[in-house]
């Protein structure tokens, strides 16, 4: 259960039905047994694993379009989040092989800027964040509930 208001990053190893899930979530895919049900309002937008892009488009645009198609209302819109991955860090490397790509703050304004042509220039920011941008604890059900 999801309370109201919540918003979600999921994360696990490769192959453990975290695409399928959101797929499940969104009504492409049938669940094998059960029922979904969704919380009237809720909205949910996800930019697919492996995804092509028109020529021109924007990491900006791109986003934009998937929080069109939530219906997010304008003053929300950039209070959601989307997760981009690369290859992880020395703290990360153990657990799974790929992290989220966390921007440093001095990077948020290049990253957001509509100015960026070619996506191309923003491919350094990509990079894995320092070890010690993040801690690692034992996870399990409930665990993000405990702090």
């Amino acid at each position: 259960m999801v309370n109201a208001g919540a918003r979600i990053g999921l994360i696990g190893p490769n192959g453990s039905g975290k695409s399928t899930l959101l797929e499940i979530l969104h009504g492409r895919v049938k669940p094998d047994s059960g029922t979904v049900a969704l919380r009237k309002g809720t909205r949910l937008s996800c930019v697919l694993q492996i995804s092509e892009f028109a020529q021109g488009e924007t990491i900006r645009s791109i986003i934009e379009g998937a929080l069109e198609r939530a219906k997010a209302p304008d003053g929300e819109r950039f209070t959601s989040c989307t997760i981009i991955t690369t290859r992880p860090n020395e703290l990360v490397g153990p657990i799974h092989d790929r992290m989220p790509v966390i921007l440093p703050r001095e990077s948020w304004d290049r990253w957001l800027s509509r100015e960026v042509a070619d996506p191309a220039e923003l491919t350094p920011l990509l990079a894995p964040a320092a070890d010690d941008t993040a801690s690692a604890r034992p996870g399990g059900a409930g665990a993000a509930e405990r702090d």
